[in-house]
């Protein structure tokens, strides 16, 4: 449990963020003062973040691994909805708070307030089937020990289920977690699912707890096993050998509810949440103080180079301005050259995973084409006597089920394979731009001994799901009426020949049609997602532009004026520098102290 050491040590951390949100809200009105838009952006930022304090926690995994019970377990009591088929589909922030309550959050943004025993109509995949009920997140408030202070657990939906869009709902917020906890069964290998997820989660979080849940299904010896294979797979995947962590979550949760701390001790839990809390509660702190104060301080340079810029803009002829800002637009242009070259050599090379992607699809159709009718003709022969309306029910649905079944499995694989392809791509894209950036920067440096643009972040695939399943009606009669007019006089089992011949006769252009679906869904989401990021790099670079040319601008007009003006802006620009120099220095003493 929480110690004391700990707390005093929290302590010291909450009143080290007071002293950085007060430096931020000082730098945010510098940079306001100075009309420069990115520094206030960038003040605001990080202000928020700061302010909130909240580490954020995911717990990941395959479906029916247990997630939901661990954390109804570190929460002491089973708010969180769990079952024996695939039940979160939203997912669902837990949060300290005065008294139990609840939040939807709904998609744009609209919220509404509910019992907290009734979140299961909202992000369970039976009462709100592919969220239909648009919901974007759920916050639940609980006034339990582990929240206090500022952690945040997150319930996210099982990958690997046959729910896609669940999946997908998992990795959206890898981005946004600090840390993860990656939930596995012993009585289950590795898979293909579960690997693809650490591949993701790798790219984001540095800070993986690894738990093997279920170990009470097992003996000892099987215990050992499970670990050992799970052990060399993970550390293929990621480079090392992990720490993982036998628990049962479900002894975890009777002793937590029942108050019965042999139950708690059996489970194997103990030793995950102390290692748990260590690290939130000592080893983070030391690392987000380091952090924020890293950025702290490139924000305070990024000031004072815009303190100089302005200063050096101030007192300097107009003529010589003009001639700056000229050459300034005509060097601005060669560079642009730049970004169109590299754009359409990945043009290129994005329609190369698409080719890709075709082909492993013709591939896939053909041999589950095979498959499929081989299984419907299984079907078919072990029910060819039943009545003919329920034996094209029957084959319908079994038609269906297959294909869905098929096209899930593979996409699952699909989307990890394309989303890496996609990234690597886009990554080179992104050094590319940033050249570009450093080429803008290098100019107004040599112009006007200034840096105004920051490197763009990583972009990712867009999640938007356009992809969806359609089939010929299997609902609608299974004869037309001529032609059932005409059967019904004959045996039934011409009649069910029938039905058989007609379902298999429908394997192959079902595959072919889903297929098609899933590929323009892939190809949709991959030049969509280079389109915007193409048109936020470009609205990035004018909006950056634009405040240069606003500064210029502005200062020509007060070059107009007189001395005494002139005069006063510098010393204002002065003033600045010595508030600036104040607070790097106090960030500097606190950073020694970590």
């Amino acid at each position: 449990m929480i110690d004391i050491e700990v707390n005093r040590m929290l302590k010291d951390f909450n009143k080290s963020m007071k002293l950085y949100v007060n430096h931020l809200r000082n730098m945010e009105a510098i940079a306001r003062d100075l009309d420069y838009s990115l520094g206030v952006k960038k003040c605001g930022d990080l202000l928020n973040r700061v302010e909130e304090l909240e580490f954020h926690v995911a717990v990941m995994g395959q479906f029916k691994r247990g997630k939901t019970t661990i954390l109804n377990y570190f929460i002491g009591k089973e708010i969180l909805p769990t079952g024996v088929v695939p039940i979160t589909a939203i997912t669902t922030k837990i949060k300290y708070g005065n008294k139990p309550q609840a939040k939807i959050i709904f998609q744009g943004d609209l919220e509404k307030s509910v019992d907290i025993n009734s979140i299961g109509e909202y992000i369970s995949e039976q009462k709100n089937p592919e969220n239909k009920k648009k919901v974007k997140q759920v916050e639940v408030y609980l006034p339990a020990e582990v929240l206090e202070n500022g952690l945040v657990l997150i319930d996210t939906p099982g990958i690997g289920s046959t729910y896609k869009h669940n999946t997908e709902a998992a990795y959206n917020y890898l981005s946004e977690a600090n840390a993860v906890i990656l939930v596995m069964s012993a009585d289950t290998p590795v898979g293909e699912a579960e690997i693809g997820l650490l591949s993701q989660v790798k790219k984001y979080i540095d800070k993986i707890f690894f738990l093997q849940n279920k170990v009470d299904y097992l003996s000892q010896a099987e215990v050992e096993e499970s670990l050992h294979f799970s052990k060399e797979v993970i550390a293929e995947t990621i480079g090392i050998e992990p720490r993982i962590y036998p628990v049962s979550a479900k002894l975890a949760l009777e002793g937590k509810v029942q108050g019965d701390f042999d139950k708690i001790n059996r489970s194997g839990i103990n030793k995950f949440e102390d290692t748990l809390y260590r690290f939130l509660l000592k080893d983070k702190e030391t690392y987000l103080m380091k952090s924020y104060g890293n950025k702290l301080i490139e924000i305070v340079s990024a000031l004072y180079q815009h303190l100089d810029f302005k200063t050096n803009i101030l007192i300097s002829d107009i003529e010589v301005i003009e001639e700056k800002v000229n050459a300034f637009k005509n060097r601005l242009q060669e560079t642009m050259s730049m970004k169109k070259e590299v754009q359409v050599m990945v043009e290129i090379e994005l329609e190369e995973i698409i080719k890709s992607f075709e082909k492993n699809l013709e591939e896939f159709k053909v041999q589950q084409t095979k498959n499929i009718i081989n299984k419907i003709s299984q079907a078919a022969k072990g029910n060819k006597h039943i009545h003919s309306k329920e034996l094209s029910q029957l084959l319908n649905q079994r038609l269906e089920l297959e294909i869905e079944k098929a096209y899930n499995d593979w996409n699952s694989q699909q989307e990890v394979v394309i989303r890496q392809s996609y990234e690597e791509i886009t990554s080179r894209l992104r050094d590319k731009l940033n050249e570009v950036i450093v080429e803008i920067n290098n100019i107004t440096y040599d112009l006007f001994k200034t840096k105004i643009v920051q490197p763009v972040d990583e972009f990712h695939l867009i999640d938007r799901d356009t992809f969806y399943f359609k089939f010929g009606s299997s609902s609608a009669p299974f004869l037309t009426p001529k032609l059932k007019d005409f059967m019904f006089v004959l045996p039934r089992s011409i009649r069910n020949r029938k039905i058989i011949s007609d379902t298999l006769n429908r394997v192959d252009n079902e595959i072919e049609k889903n297929g098609n679906n899933l590929k323009w869904d892939y190809t949709c989401k991959i030049k969509d997602s280079k389109y915007i990021f193409e048109r936020t790099f470009q609205e990035y670079i004018n909006s950056t532009v634009d405040d240069l040319m606003t500064i210029i601008d502005k200062t020509k007009e007060l070059k107009t004026k007189e001395d005494s003006h002139i005069q006063k802006e510098i010393e204002f620009y002065q003033d600045r520098k010595v508030e600036l120099r104040k607070i790097e220095g106090e960030i500097e003493a606190l950073e020694v102290m970590v």
